[in-house]
C-alpha cells in the first residue's frame, strides 16, 4: 500500500478542516451582484467542513424581533410579520474567519408596492458603530418566492465586530407581507501564515508553509521532533489517527 506523506496528509487535512487561529481582521465587502436563483440543492447540502464550497445557514422568520418591546404575529410556524414596528432583527454567528458570500431573502409578498428590506449589519465591539455589508429585498417577485445577492465577500470577525440580520418591513399588521427566513452562504478558509516558521525544515518559502503553520497553531501537530516537521515523512495510521480526531474534535458525548 501506497504510504502518505506528511506534507500531503497537512494539505489534506486542512482541505476538510478549518484552522481555528485566523487572524483578527475584516477585510472590505465588495459590490453584491443580484440574483434571483436558489443555488443548486447540491451546493445547500455542502459539508460543513472544507474551503471550496460554501455552507448555507437558515435564520428562519421566528428568530427575527423587534428591536424594543412590540407586537409580532407567527404564520405557518416560520414565518413572522411585526404588527406595531416596521424593524425586525436576528442575530446569528459564524466560525471566524468565515467568508460571507452569500444573503437570500425568503418571504411572502402581496402588498405590492410594500416591500420587505433584508440588510446584513456589521457592529464594531464593544459599542462602535453599526454598517450594511449587503442588503436584498422583495421587491420585483410578488407571492412566496426568495432573492439573493452573491460576491460579498466579507470576513467574519468575532473579536472586534458583530453580525445580525435587520428586516424593515415597508407595511406592518399585515399578513400579506411575511418574513419566512433567510440564508446566509459563507465558506471557511485557512488562516494567513505567519511571518516566521515553527519549524526548521518548513521554510516561508515552501509552498506548505501555511498548511503546515495552521496545523501547528490549531494544535493538531507539534511536528516531528527536534523543532522539526519531516514534511518528506511518511504518516502512519498512529499519526492518522491522532491528525483526525484533532480536527476533528471526535468523539464528543
Amino acid at each position: 500500500m501506497r504510504r502518505v506523506g506528511r506534507v500531503s496528509f497537512a494539505v489534506v487535512c486542512i482541505s476538510v478542516v478549518f484552522a481555528g487561529s485566523i487572524s483578527a481582521q475584516t477585510t472590505a465587502p465588495q459590490k453584491p451582484v443580484a440574483s434571483e436563483s436558489r443555488p443548486a440543492a447540491s451546493a445547500v447540502a455542502a459539508p460543513k467542513y472544507g474551503t471550496a464550497n460554501l455552507t448555507y445557514l437558515r435564520v428562519a422568520g421566528i428568530e427575527f424581533f423587534p428591536p424594543v418591546e412590540s407586537g409580532y404575529n407567527n404564520w405557518n410556524g416560520i414565518g413572522r410579520f411585526p404588527t406595531a414596528q416596521e424593524e425586525m432583527d436576528a442575530p446569528f454567528h459564524l466560525p471566524g474567519g468565515a467568508i460571507i458570500d452569500y444573503l437570500e431573502i425568503d418571504f411572502c409578498d402581496y402588498l405590492d408596492p410594500q416591500d420587505i428590506q433584508l440588510y446584513l449589519i456589521d457592529c464594531a465591539q464593544p459599542g462602535g458603530t453599526c454598517s450594511q455589508v449587503a442588503n436584498v429585498n422583495s421587491y420585483g417577485a410578488p407571492g412566496c418566492s426568495q432573492i439573493s445577492t452573491s460576491g460579498i465577500n466579507y470576513q467574519v470577525d468575532n473579536v472586534a465586530h458583530g453580525l445580525y440580520l435587520q428586516a424593515l418591513f415597508g407595511a406592518v399588521n399585515n399578513s400579506n407581507l411575511l418574513l419566512m427566513g433567510a440564508l446566509v452562504g459563507y465558506r471557511l478558509q485557512v488562516s494567513p501564515p505567519p511571518a516566521t516558521a515553527d519549524f526548521t525544515d518548513v521554510p516561508t518559502s515552501s509552498s506548505q508553509f501555511q498548511f503546515i503553520e495552521a496545523l501547528y497553531h490549531s494544535g493538531i501537530t507539534a511536528g516531528c521532533g527536534g523543532g522539526n516537521f519531516c514534511p518528506n515523512s511518511p504518516v502512519t495510521r498512529g499519526q492518522m489517527a491522532v491528525f483526525l480526531a484533532k480536527a476533528l474534535g471526535l468523539n464528543w458525548p
